[in-house]
């Protein structure tokens, strides 16, 4: 192949390349874009080209809307992390939402390359996952892995006078719903007890789904085991009003045992 066709086929790659590519010359002008960076950021072709400096190029993508920060502030930065030869890797979130991973290269003649990737999609699935790890998949309340963690938090921040109550539910006749309206009765029956529970407490306590039809709540803080006593009884009285369930009306009750710290215990084994 002739030069300008090695050129020609070097340029089409990095234009289909789904990363946004930059390099730039010892003086922070562009040498080489590609069309994935262009589109990345909304970017007008005819300004984000061979010769734009990076002051220029970051006001642009400033005005595009997809900068929130101080562009002399960004640039100094950016200069300050080649000019001391640091391969620097770094997340950001766009305006819009997005997350991009960045990647820059430093070169000895001074000048660098940047990779931009939206790494949007890939941080939500390892989000998804982090909070499934922790949470129940029917109810979205904490699962007992969470539980542990938040109750052994909360021990260990606990004040001097202050006490935490664990309180743990189960569901009387649930077996009974579910041999005679079937397992999606039961477990809508599971969803709308969760919705009742989470109308019961406050943002500093923890409801979490154990498995089955048993939920614990961390009532933090409370000064007296009264407090513990009066939420039971309000948790009992949700409970019990009638669930409206795919043309079935359902009743169930609840059985409700109650814990308090350190009266009855100072480790999380002891409570629950």
């Amino acid at each position: 192949k002739t030069l300008e066709e090695r050129v020609l086929l070097l340029e089409e790659a990095l234009n289909n390349m789904p990363v946004g590519v930059l390099m730039f010359d010892a003086d922070g002008k562009i040498q080489l874009c590609n069309g994935r960076y262009i589109s990345m950021y909304g970017l007008d072709a005819s300004i984000v080209k061979p010769g734009c400096s990076l002051h220029d190029l970051i006001r642009h993508r400033k005005d595009a809307g997809y900068l929130i920060a101080d562009v002399q502030l960004w640039c100094d930065r950016i200069f300050d992390e080649v000019r001391r030869g640091e391969n620097v890797s770094d997340n950001f979130v766009t305006s819009d939402g997005r997350t991009i991973h960045i990647a820059t290269q430093p070169f000895a003649s001074g000048g660098w390359v940047v990779i931009h990737e939206d790494i949007t999609k890939q941080t939500k699935a390892e989000a998804h996952i982090a909070h499934m790890a922790l949470h129940d998949a029917l109810t979205g309340l904490p699962n007992r892995v969470a539980l542990r963690e938040r109750l052994e938090q909360g021990l260990r921040s606990a004040a001097a006078d202050q006490k935490l109550a664990v309180l743990f539910l189960d569901l009387d006749n649930f077996k009974g719903v579910n041999d005679t309206l079937g397992h999606p009765i039961g477990d809508k029956l599971l969803i709308s007890v969760a919705d009742r529970l989470r109308a019961c407490v406050r943002e500093t306590d923890t409801i979490a789904r154990l498995g089955g039809d048993e939920f614990v709540v961390i009532q933090k803080p409370i000064t007296q085991p009264s407090e513990a006593s009066a939420l039971a009884q309000r948790i009992r009285e949700a409970i019990i009003a009638p669930f409206d369930l795919q043309d079935h009306q359902v009743v169930v009750d609840t059985s409700i045992g109650i814990a308090v710290y350190p009266d009855d215990g100072a480790d999380s084994d002891l409570l629950l």
